[in-house]
């Protein structure tokens, strides 16, 4: 799972703050949304154990998104409702 906010070391877990389908590590940082990625085990607090994304403007960050934001690490486009929490229950009320 993909997350947008990080506390202390750990991915906090909420409906608002997780992704709404399982992506991988690329599709997460890549999105330019994501925090860190996990596995989604609850450790306490609504927070789980997650690897960080790299900073966007990092070395590790090109190399694992040669492509840029928006793009995974083969350059297909990441599908935001996806990645980022609610992110198309949104846009369908303004529909």
């Amino acid at each position: 799972m993909c997350y947008t906010t990080k506390v202390s070391g750990m991915c906090l877990q909420t409906s608002d703050t997780m992704s709404s389908a399982a992506v991988r590590f690329d599709e997460c940082c890549c999105s330019g949304h994501g925090a860190g990625w996990g596995d989604s085990v609850l450790q306490k607090y609504n927070a789980v154990e997650c690897r960080s994304c790299p900073d966007k403007d990092s070395a590790a960050f090109r190399k694992l998104c040669p492509a840029g934001i928006g793009y995974d690490k083969n350059g297909n486009v990441i599908n935001d409702c996806d990645v980022v929490p609610n992110a198309c229950e949104v846009l369908s009320q303004f529909k």
